[in-house]
């Protein structure tokens, strides 16, 4: 991967993280600090080469599929007709990293295939990859690949519950977060309340 990618990968899979049953607000502003470098690092990276950056690059028929994904989209959630779907979906996005996540994981899954494997024993279900770092996406969404919402290096899991690389990037990320609520816990005169206790 590129350094881009790589930090675009780190930042998905960390929002993938930070986004479970108990959301992690300070992994999920991590992720966002590293989304926005990520695409500083592309915007770059194109301009040095000669190229625009394009979020959203064309296709044959992209112009028809947008209109009839918004079409569709406008029916199954009964929005007005003449609402400019993609920029509602933008301002959702904005609020909302459910949204961001699920639009960045898509594009890059785009490629992918659900696929039938015979093993030699049994049929398998199997998601084919056209480039290995599609696959490390593919691996980020399934679980089996992680990054550390503490020092944000990739590691595999050796249980399914386990988030972080070490047990000492835990306690210290746990730390931060603990930190990071006691700033938010103030008094009115802007002085730490250190009799406030936070959960």
């Amino acid at each position: 991967m590129s350094e881009h990618e790589a930090k675009h990968f780190s930042a998905i899979t960390l929002l993938i993280q930070a986004l479970g049953k108990v959301p992690d607000l300070l992994a999920i502003t991590r992720a966002g600090e590293h989304l926005s470098e990520a695409y500083s690092l592309k915007i770059k990276s194109d301009e040095t080469a000669g190229r625009s950056f394009q979020p959203f690059p064309e296709r044959e028929n992209a112009e028809e599929e947008r209109t009839n994904f918004a079409r569709s989209l406008t029916e199954l959630l009964s929005i007005p007709a003449g609402t400019d779907v993609r920029a509602l979906l933008k301002a959702e996005k904005c609020r909302d990293p459910r949204w961001l996540l699920s639009y960045e994981v898509s594009k890059a899954l785009k490629d992918t295939k659900l696929v039938l494997w015979w093993n030699g024993e049994s049929f398998k279900p199997a998601i084919w990859c056209p480039e290995l770092k599609i696959a490390f996406y593919a691996r980020a969404v399934m679980g089996t690949l992680r990054i550390c919402p503490h020092c944000s290096e990739p590691f595999a899991p050796e249980r399914p519950d386990q988030d972080y690389c070490s047990v000492a990037h835990r306690e210290a990320h746990r730390v931060a977060r603990w930190r990071s609520k006691q700033k938010k816990c103030k008094t009115r005169d802007g002085r730490r309340d250190g009799t406030h206790k936070t959960r």
